[in-house]
């Protein structure tokens, strides 16, 4: 029997390249990425990175991270909500911090707002 997981791979691009997870687990904006969406129902969603197998989250000091194993206690803090702002360009929001996630080149993941 084989078994597929029915998620979509997705790109999540800002000016200067792709967000992705690096073996630390820190999201940072490289030449490449990719994340395996997940939908969680009501509008919120679960990013997996292709890179490390984990899921993403914000700390409690806001820094993007992608290094939990999966949704696992009462508080889900690794929902996210795409919210589109036209046909080809959404923003990324933390659905249990309320935040957005931003993003420079260079730098590291966090959530403003």
């Amino acid at each position: 029997m084989d078994f597929c997981e029915g998620v979509d791979r997705i790109d999540l691009r800002a000016n200067g390249g792709s967000l992705s997870a690096g073996a630390d687990g820190l999201v940072t904006l490289g030449t490449s990425g990719g994340f395996d969406l997940h939908d969680w129902g009501g509008g919120a969603w679960t990013l997996r990175s292709a890179q490390t197998g984990s899921y993403v989250t914000v700390t409690g000091s806001r820094t993007l991270v992608a290094n939990h194993p999966g949704p696992s206690t009462w508080e889900v803090n690794e929902t996210f909500e795409l919210i589109p702002l036209n046909e080809t360009t959404s923003v990324l929001r933390h659905r249990n911090s309320d935040c957005f996630v931003t993003v420079g080149a260079g730098r590291f993941g966090h959530c403003v707002g």
